[in-house]
């Protein structure tokens, strides 16, 4: 078997998902799965193995594509990195960073804002400020919202947002 030669860590583990494959005629398609060269070089394969057969429906041969998606997982990996590295950006400033879309539901906080209003991440994502606030400061994030949409310009906006010190008033830059 010669994945032994190119795979000698998982060949063995190679070879039985091989065999299952043939004895349950079921294809198994997208594996993604790390090996190491001889050279210790570590690489990614995108693997799909599909049994062939005969006339009779038995299983006579295997097919195996594999192919190299190191470069993929590593830009991935980078990728990963460098949204984990903007993410630290805004979780560090003093200053309540979020993001909503249109129809006013949050897609991300900062730490500095789930801090101030006493909540997870959680338990904003994907909701609007009626869901988790008192009535009336969502009315007024709603309303400063509708306002910065009829503009389109950039606006600075005072907004109250009650805490457990009580009600503390924020100068709100909206773009």
């Amino acid at each position: 078997h010669r994945v032994a030669e190119f795979y000698p860590e998982g060949a063995d583990r190679y070879y039985q998902d091989d065999l299952a494959v043939i004895r349950s005629g079921q294809p198994r398609l997208g594996i993604e799965e790390p090996c190491q060269l001889p050279s210790g070089e570590q690489r990614w394969l995108h693997t799909d193995k599909v049994p062939l057969t005969d006339e009779d429906g038995q299983v006579t041969r295997l097919l195996v594509v594999s192919v190299d998606i190191t470069a993929r997982k590593r830009a991935e990996e980078a990728f990963r990195e460098q949204q984990a590295l903007l993410q630290d950006i805004p979780d560090h400033t003093p200053a309540l960073i979020f993001i909503k879309e249109l129809e006013q539901r949050y897609l991300k906080i900062n730490r500095r804002y789930e801090q101030v209003l006493g909540v997870s991440s959680s338990e904003i994502l994907g909701k609007a400020a009626h869901e988790f606030l008192p009535e009336a400061v969502a009315e007024q994030f709603a309303a400063n919202d509708h306002a910065l949409l009829a503009s389109g310009q950039a606006r600075q906006v005072e907004e109250t947002i009650p805490q457990a010190a009580g009600p503390h008033i924020y100068a709100s830059t909206q773009f």
